[in-house]
């Protein structure tokens, strides 16, 4: 490689990235001296990747203290025998041509980086686990086929590549090596494990299906597009993980698809799909599916065994109801139904234990079940357009609610909603509202507010206790005044109550020391109110007001 630049992926963490920077640099390295006392370091600075983790174990920001400096700019040896002259001094390796590794390579003490790639190495030596100091290990293109166990006594080992081999398994304990952040495994075509999604972000798609089929072992990743039917010798693709086949004209499934045991990401958008079959429920592990833009008018019940799936999207189809079985997804944490016809959901909703994002937008809904108050990780809940007239008591209990979006329903009074301490943003506006109810108060975290276009005449004292507030949208209502509490709102920057018959406002409006945007119909205040209005808005930030 000739510049760093072109090792890396926009997808990459920055763990990942810095270690990739790092092992650049071991492979574009010159040695100026062969008998390893001397040699040039790394042109990059260690200041380039900044943690973005707390993780347990040493933070990869450690590279930017004093004490690293040391070890990125050392040169890295090429000879062990030189190496071992000198082990307690030794931090990077870059061993090549090698058919077996000696048990000395457990003889440094102080090593972060050994590079084995390339070679024609069958094992590892046991004493590879003596290097307790050792955060990279590359090991790619050989003929490994199994791993010491010993390797799990690497405990600051933090990216392992070992792509290219004929590995069929990996120690137990690898996923308990509490520094590990990056495994790089592609390349071994009978080991039965997954890719990571940062691994699988870089790995090849191949987008013919010719090609694919010619390459079996080699298809981690297939995107297809204009596709009327795929064969069963989809099949025959066992290492599988990412398939997409959006923009065509597939109407069904072959059942050579269970055969797809690794399939991770499953991607059937914009095509003419009307229903599943069973056998989608055969895809263990099976973690994103997408089915949006086909004429799908339910899904099937079996959907339920993917005890995998984390996130479920299907907008702009045609799905009335639910299965019951929806409620066995234990690991989904995202469900999209947007712009479909659903007018209720079943009650097992309220199994999903896990679930941190639900979007039903632009359906029928005209009702909520109580066990909605069940998904205890719920944080985002959009409604928007549906026909709801009503909500479940038991709405209060979510607790970790960031965002509820209830916009262009049909709601005219609301349960309360004290439990939702955690809500930030909350949207009613397009509802037939005659009233709030005083918990309104209790959500101390809310910033957002929109109530425009509702009936409410009055607002409760309680809304003065919304510390947080930065902008309440009151517009389009038949508020003829704001209460005296109104003042409190230390935080607000935005209020708008256009489209009111305001005839009086409370002297506290001149509390709002944060106010710099207020829309405001004048005509119906009195010449004596619009000058206490003037007074008042001195002491905000107020620079213009609509209406005056």
């Amino acid at each position: 490689m000739n510049h760093l630049s072109t090792c890396f992926y926009i997808y990459f963490t920055k763990e990942i990235f810095f270690y990739l920077l790092l092992l650049t640099a071991i492979e574009t390295v010159g040695i100026n001296n062969l008998n390893g006392q001397t040699g040039t370091h790394s042109s990059f600075k260690s200041s380039t990747v900044t943690n973005t983790k707390n993780n347990k174990g040493k933070a990869l920001s450690d590279v930017n203290r004093t004490d690293s400096l040391a070890f990125v700019k050392s040169p890295v040896y090429t000879s062990l025998q030189e190496a071992l002259k000198n082990p307690k001094k030794i931090y990077k390796l870059k061993l090549a041509n090698l058919d077996s590794l000696p048990i000395s390579i457990g003889s440094f003490p102080n090593l972060k980086v050994l590079d084995l790639s390339g070679s024609h190495l069958k094992t590892l030596p046991s004493q590879i686990g003596n290097l307790k100091q050792l955060q990279v290990l590359k090991a790619d293109s050989n003929q490994l086929s199994s791993l010491p166990e010993s390797i799990t006594q690497l405990k600051e080992l933090q990216f392992l590549s070992l792509t290219h081999n004929k590995l069929t398994s990996l120690p137990e304990k690898i996923d308990s090596l509490p520094n590990l952040k990056s495994l790089q495994i592609r390349g071994n075509a009978e080991l039965n494990r997954l890719l990571s999604k940062d691994e699988l972000a870089m790995t090849k798609t191949f987008q013919s299906l010719e090609e694919a089929l010619a390459h079996p072992d080699q298809v981690y990743k297939l995107a297809l597009s204009k596709v009327t039917q795929l064969p069963e010798s989809i099949g025959s693709l066992k290492n599988l993980q990412s398939l997409s086949v959006d923009n065509g004209a597939l109407t069904t499934l072959p059942n050579q698809i269970t055969k797809l045991t690794k399939l991770q990401d499953l991607s059937l958008i914009n095509n003419s799909i009307k229903e599943l079959p069973a056998s989608i429920g055969k895809l263990p592990n099976l973690q994103n599916l997408n089915l949006s833009l086909n004429p799908l008018e339910k899904l099937p019940s079996e959907l339920g065994n993917l005890s995998k799936l984390e996130s479920l999207t299907a907008l702009q189809n045609r799905i009335s109801s639910l299965p019951a079985e929806l409620g066995n997804l234990s690991s989904l944490k995202s469900l999209n139904l947007t712009g479909n016809q659903l007018t209720s959901l079943p009650e097992s909703i309220g199994k999903l234990d896990n679930l941190e994002q639900l979007n039903l937008m632009g359906n029928k809904l005209e009702k909520l079940p109580s066990s909605l108050g069940d998904i205890s990780k719920l944080e985002k809940l959009n409604l928007f357009g549906n026909k709801l007239t009503s909500l479940p008591e038991s709405i209060s209990k979510l607790e970790k609610l960031q965002s509820l979006n209830l916009s262009q329903n049909a709601l005219q009074t609301l349960p309360a909603l004290d439990g939702l301490k955690g809500l930030e943003s909350l949207s009613l506006n397009e509802n037939p509202l005659i009233e709030l109810p005083s918990s309104i108060g209790e959500l101390a975290n809310l910033k957002e507010l929109n109530l425009a276009g509702g009936k409410l005449s009055s607002l409760p004292e309680s809304i003065g206790k919304l510390k947080n507030l930065s902008s309440l949208d009151l517009s389009a209502n038949q508020l003829s005044s704001l209460p005296s509490s109104i003042g409190g709102l230390e935080k607000l920057e935005s209020l708008d109550v256009w489209s009111n018959k305001i005839t009086s406002l409370p002297e506290q409006i001149n509390g709002l020391s944060s106010l710099h945007d207020l829309k405001l119909p004048t005509q119906f205040l009195s010449r004596t109110e619009l000058d206490k209005l003037r007074m008042s808005l001195m002491k905000t930030k107020v620079v213009s007001l609509s209406g005056l």
